[in-house]
């Protein structure tokens, strides 16, 4: 089966509910995105997309048409959570954090806000978005659910209740907690933006695990003393290392605290072998530290899928004005996403227990999602995918690594 049939096939399972205009439209979109280069205008996305209509067709599709976000969301995350559960071996991971899309245009946009850029340096304008992707411990990522953060004055000009975006995580916890893993262990990763009292209660009450980091002013009661982390230093040695993919981190033993409020967890100290900032991990499992730190290391799966999204997907690309209209772009680039992901899962998924775990990251790192897309543009079939790798495969094994 080519990748076309692969990508034709996914989206008729999301796009289920809407008309045959929409769906056409809907379809377009999709393609479009996955096959245009470079920025994802509405005018790229038409003209990749093979419609024989001016692209007018899909901006009334974005702005006029009826259709309902939540309802293409939800097959969608239903799907993904079920290939992630099917493909794990012992662990499934939820994973959150939120990510900035700038703006040139200050005026007339729905929600849209100054923000602080931490990789500029500087405030831009732009919409903070709440984003989260679902994962397995067996090569499986994709992108699961995003939300708009709208700060207090939007919301009271438009009579909208007000959501802080350090609350967005815990519908998703709650979500997360009534699906049935079949056995496999639950754990979310997050980084010290969510690591407050009210994400780590409803976590612990949900039965899931969890890791994150915290500040090294973040106060604990150890042995009935209240102390911040950095003060526990003398406690948390560094005195073990372990190799996580290509890098080697030291770090402590756990410690047991307790976070007022919250309960007993387990705090712990890490860094690159040969730096010098620190990091402070809690976490609510009794694990060796080189455990939790393997574990941890799946959040970056979420930096790199931001990456992914806005570099092949326009995730950061939209052009729209109205928020309803930004609400369904975000989605749809979503599920492009999400479509290609599921597309490379699956043509890899078999040489993962042929290689040896450098050999496969070497293969990963060749096998990215933009070429997926590329492949799908120029119309290969999976044949292709298979061979690319088999190729690549034979390189590296006669290279001396």
């Amino acid at each position: 089966m080519d990748l076309q049939q692969n990508v034709r096939n996914l989206i008729e399972k999301f796009g289920v509910g809407l008309s045959k205009p929409q769906f056409k439209n809907f379809d377009n979109y999709i393609n479009g995105i996955i096959k245009s280069k470079g920025r994802k205008t509405i005018v790229t996305i038409n003209e990749e997309s093979g419609s024989d209509k001016d692209q007018s067709q899909l901006n009334r599709f974005l702005n006029e048409s009826k259709w309902n976000v939540a309802n293409m969301q939800e097959p969608y995350e239903d799907y993904m959570l079920q290939r992630a559960i099917d493909g794990s071996k012992e662990y499934l991971f939820l994973i959150f954090d939120d990510t900035l899309k700038k703006s040139s245009v200050k005026n007339r946009v729905d929600g849209i806000a100054k923000y602080f850029d931490y990789v500029d340096k500087r405030f831009v304008w732009g919409h903070k978005i709440f984003t989260s992707c679902i994962a397995n411990d067996n090569e499986f990522v994709a992108p699961f659910r995003n939300q708009i953060f709208l700060n207090k004055q939007y919301c009271r000009e438009e009579k909208i209740r007000y959501k802080k975006i350090t609350n967005m995580p815990l519908d998703l916890i709650d979500q997360f907690e009534m699906i049935d893993s079949k056995g496999r262990k639950k754990v979310a990763l997050f980084d010290i933006g969510y690591a407050n009292r009210k994400t780590l209660k409803r976590l612990i009450n949900a039965k899931i695990d969890f890791v994150t980091k915290v500040k090294n002013n973040k106060k604990f009661i150890y042995k009935g003393k209240m102390k911040r982390a950095k003060d526990l230093n003398h406690i948390l040695r560094i005195s073990n290392e372990v190799k996580i993919k290509d890098a080697t981190y030291e770090y402590s033993e756990l410690i047991e605290v307790e976070w007022l409020g919250v309960g007993k967890l387990y705090l712990m100290k890490s860094k690159l072998k040969g730096a010098e900032d620190v990091q402070y991990l809690i976490t609510n499992m009794c694990l060796e530290g080189a455990k939790i730190l393997e574990l941890y290391s799946y959040r970056w799966l979420i930096e790199s899928m931001h990456k992914d999204l806005k570099q092949n997907f326009g995730f950061g690309d939209y052009m729209v004005r109205d928020l309803d209209a930004i609400k369904k772009h975000i989605l749809l680039s979503w599920i492009a996403c999400g479509i290609v992901s599921v597309i490379r899962f699956d043509s890899v998924s078999e040489h993962i227990d042929k290689l040896t775990d450098r050999l496969f990251a070497k293969i990963k790192k060749f096998f990215t999602l933009g070429r997926i897309c590329k492949l799908i543009r120029t119309g290969k079939h999976a044949q292709t995918v298979i061979s690319a790798i088999s190729v690549k495969f034979m390189v590296l094994k006669n290279a001396k690594l």
